[in-house]
């Protein structure tokens, strides 16, 4: 986000800070800033400045990935300007009764902020994050979720890597840290279900 909403950052300076990942040559990703502010901005300003700089026109998909924050009248999260700019909206959820339980809940808050706003933002599924394969907690949610919404559920899931832990805490993409750890390889295949099977496969097409 603080790439694009930078005004000082021409084209040329943001393409040379993209990172090419393996054996995926038009995968680039740009790495988060500990300083960003969401609340300086408003809320349609990622949406323009994507526009007005030709970007949207430049990739053919541009990924916003921010953290679960909530959607505040006197606040503008990093969500919500994801929310304002995306044509396609995805969550992440955790293999708890907490997570799973408040994914309605927060659909709602969602799908009443598109319709105040008079988006045209559409939910395309959802991912597991963080998760131990190795417990039948993971394969418990899993299979309640596919009992009520099987084709919003994505098959690939990121699973628990302390790699990312470690990418987080010094401000670095995972794939910058350490491209060739699980948590890596989790997000690539991800992405790439993402791209190639969901709604968004339709919007390039």
């Amino acid at each position: 986000i603080v790439d694009f909403l930078n005004p000082k950052n021409s084209k040329d300076i943001l393409f040379k800070k993209r990172e090419k990942t393996d054996k995926q040559p038009g995968f680039y990703v740009l790495p988060g800033n500990e300083n960003f502010n969401s609340n300086n901005y408003k809320k349609n300003a990622l949406k323009n400045a994507i526009v007005n700089n030709g970007f949207d026109d430049f990739f053919d998909y541009i990924l916003v990935d921010v953290p679960p924050t909530k959607i505040m009248a006197d606040y503008v999260s990093a969500a919500e300007l994801a929310i304002y700019t995306s044509t396609h909206y995805i969550t992440c959820i955790r293999a708890s009764s907490f997570s799973v339980e408040n994914l309605n809940s927060f659909l709602g808050v969602i799908s009443d902020y598109i319709k105040t706003n008079d988006l045209k933002t559409s939910y395309t599924g959802m991912y597991f994050n963080d998760v131990l394969t190795t417990t039948s907690l993971f394969n418990h949610y899993k299979d309640v979720i596919g009992e009520e919404a099987q084709e919003l559920l994505f098959q690939n899931f990121i699973r628990r890597d302390e790699e990312i832990e470690k990418a987080n805490y010094q401000g670095y993409s995972i794939f910058s840290y350490n491209k060739n750890c699980r948590g890596a390889w989790d997000f690539k295949k991800l992405t790439e279900e993402l791209v190639s099977e969901s709604e968004l496969a339709k919007v390039k097409s």
